[in-house]
């Protein structure tokens, strides 16, 4: 590279301006007054040609400053005179043309080292057309100044290149944030911290970051919880909507049976449109399901990348308890009896447990609708049952159940075992000595011996 030497001559009351030498890059310079930072002259001029500028201008002190392009800059050749410009920390030239108005200001404008960063986006969208979004980037020296791109918005495999001088680096890239997209970034010299890049320049290189933004999915997983016993073949239906109220899902599915989609991330509505008569839905529980509206069985979710994971718990708008008890007269007995529901229609509704001991419950959730219900007792020779309990009319070992909307119906089972008394005499043919003693042994079906009686003539045992 070649220089140029600039020569600024004050002789009151102008300032001559003249540049010399190869080059063919436009200079741009300012003239500030010392005093007021008034700019009183910006000449501009190509330094292929020789040019001799004068302006009229007043007696006072002045600065100099190469203001463009950036990759330029003007040094001092050092002239050790009184009248020569006097260079200052903020790289400017001051010529006091108030105190020596014959000023002579030596500058030459040599070439800084430069190079050059590119930007280039990409774009992944694991549920859609990456080639929809735009992102928006900036760029900043090390003083904070901004840095014109050609493009600042890209879309994906776009790219925008900044020509930059080293001496103002490192430079920083910010990619202004989007909801629902996840930004990295790769490429040598380029170092990500959240939505902006410190990106290092070297001289005549081009240091290229690649913008990767990625569109944040999760996964909604959605399931049953039914308190009672159902119908496994009942089917509840959902809808699912989008910020923008358009419906994305529509699943079925029954009871204890868990449906997953992946959806990008952000805020839905779920909803039940479909709830099997008889069934009401209490309480969506998990982490950012949201509260249930009871209003319409909706609830608001806001989806993360992490997912979201909603369990829907239903109960039926009745139930119905059956209570068993067992009355043994000759003492506790461990005897069991089973128990079978089924609605008005003759469909069985499962019980849990259905096999109760002394004192055992178990309880149906069931809908009033589908009511009335029959409760059937296995029979179980040798006992005898009575049941009790508004609403519950026997007919041997079956009970019909009214049930009620919200209300609990009880039926209680009293089993009791059947008794009968044996009586025991000797009738003797004949005289017989009073103290004689006839024994007995008394055995039941299991040929255990349960009694064994000893009398004499004429004298009865029960």
């Amino acid at each position: 590279m070649g220089e140029t030497t600039c020569i600024f001559k004050v002789q009151y009351p102008s300032l001559f301006f003249r540049t010399r030498g190869p080059g063919g890059t436009e200079l741009r310079y300012q003239v500030t007054d010392a005093k007021t930072g008034t700019v009183v002259w910006e000449p501009s001029f190509d330094r292929t040609i020789q040019q001799h500028i004068k302006f009229d201008m007043s007696s006072g002190d002045f600065l100099i400053q190469l203001v463009s392009p950036k990759w330029w800059e003007a040094s001092w050749n050092g002239v050790p005179l009184p009248y020569a410009c006097k260079p200052q920390s903020d790289g400017t030239y001051l010529i006091q043309t108030s105190q020596f108005p014959d000023s002579l200001c030596d500058l030459a404008v040599v070439y800084i080292e430069n190079g050059s960063i590119e930007i280039i986006n990409s774009n992944t969208d694991p549920l859609g057309d990456p080639t929809d979004q735009k992102f928006t980037y900036s760029l900043a020296n090390a003083n904070g100044e901004s840095v014109p791109l050609d493009r600042s918005e890209l879309g994906d495999g776009e790219e925008t290149t900044a020509e930059v001088p080293t001496n103002e680096g490192p430079y920083t890239i910010t990619k202004t944030p989007t909801e629902g997209w996840t930004l990295t970034v790769s490429g040598e010299g380029c170092t990500q911290d959240g939505n902006t890049v410190t990106a290092a320049v070297t001289k005549d290189q081009t240091t290229e970051c690649t913008f990767t933004n990625t569109r944040d999915t999760g996964v909604l997983t959605m399931s049953n919880s039914i308190v009672g016993n159902v119908d496994p073949n009942s089917q509840w239906i959902y809808e699912v909507r989008d910020s923008d109220d358009a419906v994305v899902w529509e699943p079925s599915f029954g009871a204890q049976k868990p449906e997953s989609e992946e959806f990008y991330t952000g805020e839905y509505k779920i909803r039940a449109v479909n709830i099997p008569v008889g069934w009401t839905l209490r309480v969506v529980s998990g982490e950012n399901c949201g509260t249930l509206n009871p209003d319409d069985n909706s609830v608001t979710i806001n989806l993360a990348p992490a997912g979201v994971e909603c369990i829907f718990i239903y109960q039926g708008d009745s139930s119905l308890k059956i209570t068993n008890f067992v009355t043994d007269a000759s003492g506790p007995s461990d005897q069991k009896f089973t128990y079978s529901l089924a609605n008005a229609q003759g469909q069985s509704v499962p019980l849990n447990p259905s096999e109760l001991g002394n004192g055992m419950s178990t309880i149906a959730a069931v809908s009033a609708v589908e009511g009335p219900y029959t409760i059937t007792q296995d029979l179980v020779e040798g006992w005898t049952l009575t049941v009790s309990g508004d609403g519950c009319t026997q007919d041997g070992n079956t009970v019909t159940a009214a049930v009620t909307k919200d209300q609990t119906t009880e039926c209680t089972f009293t089993n009791t075992r059947d008794t009968g008394v044996l009586t025991m005499s000797n009738s003797t043919i004949g005289n017989v000595d009073p103290n004689s003693q006839w024994a007995y042994e008394v055995r039941d079906s299991d040929d255990e011996v349960v009694w064994k009686p000893s009398f004499g003539a004429q004298e009865p045992k029960r």
